[in-house]
């Protein structure tokens, strides 16, 4: 599913729907500072090639709605760290990952509530993905 889930009751949705279904459910939980959040929008603007029709009026609407996830929540999220800025290739890695037959957010949410991140970082020209604690 592809959206924003800013409060709690689409994410309960998402869910129960995962549930019923019998599939998996990773919440991708992208972190970025506000900064950088306007910054990335205007950038967007500025070079009028966004897909997407949200300015900073929709930033702004997004972040005074915005729910963090609770505890129950943060043990099937991924958390992204987004302050940087990812290209295809970095994407494409983040699919693999989630793609991994029995990928978790972490191999034992229950020792680590806060979930677990992903950092997908550049060793030379090879990108590897390095889970982080959380």
């Amino acid at each position: 599913l592809d959206a924003t889930f800013l409060t709690r009751e689409p994410r309960d949705q998402a869910r129960a729907l995962a549930c019923e279904l019998g599939v998996r459910l990773v919440i991708l939980d992208f972190d970025a500072d506000v900064a950088t959040l306007r910054r990335r929008v205007l950038e967007r603007s500025d070079r009028g090639a966004d897909a997407s029709e949200a300015g900073i009026e929709v930033l702004d609407d997004q972040l005074s709605h915005h729910e963090p996830l609770g505890a129950d929540e943060r043990a099937d999220a991924l958390r992204i760290d987004a302050r940087l800025p990812c290209s295809g290739a970095d994407v494409a890695a983040l699919g693999r990952a989630l793609l991994e037959p029995g990928f978790h957010p972490h191999p034992n949410p229950l020792a680590h509530p806060e979930g677990a991140s992903l950092r997908l970082t550049r060793a030379g020209e090879q990108l590897s993905t390095r889970r982080t604690p959380g």
